[in-house]
């Protein structure tokens, strides 16, 4: 399993906020979302259900240049089917994300998979696809989120 490290943990933070705005934004009929204050939880909760967000560092630009995605076995204690959960992955530049439904990943296959930046193997989830949003609008705003 990937250790912690809040280095990236801190670096990584303001995409959650590019997320939790996107949804507020595009979601105004539901119950406001907001930051779980939580940090061992998942990250966004609120009306759609909960929202795990991760960055992926290699991917850049808006089209998703991988022909799966992958979501670390370790997220997997997010998914419960009595609440909608959702995975966003989002780009580099924190412009755009795909969005996998959890649901999608209840009966995915689990495949190891060489992490080569931490020299060994880690179990993911694996789906063909999501669903690519547009987060430009707010990512040129999260320095003052």
């Amino acid at each position: 399993m990937k250790p912690f490290d809040p280095a990236q943990y801190e670096a990584d933070d303001n995409a959650k906020y590019v997320v939790l705005h996107w949804l507020n934004k595009n979601m105004p009929n539901l119950q406001k979302h907001i930051i779980n204050p939580d940090p061992y939880g998942i990250d966004i909760i609120g009306g759609i259900g909960g929202v795990e967000v991760e960055i992926r560092h290699a991917w850049s630009g808006k089209d998703w240049p991988f022909p799966d995605v992958r979501i670390p076995i370790r997220k997997r204690k997010f998914l419960d089917p009595t609440i909608k959960t959702w995975f966003v992955v989002v780009n580099n530049e924190r412009t755009h994300a795909i969005v996998i439904a959890g649901t999608s990943l209840f009966d995915a296959p689990v495949k190891e998979i060489d992490v080569p930046l931490y020299g060994r193997k880690e179990l993911f989830m694996v789906v063909k696809t999501g669903l690519i949003i547009d987060l430009s609008e707010f990512s040129d705003k999260v320095s003052t989120l």
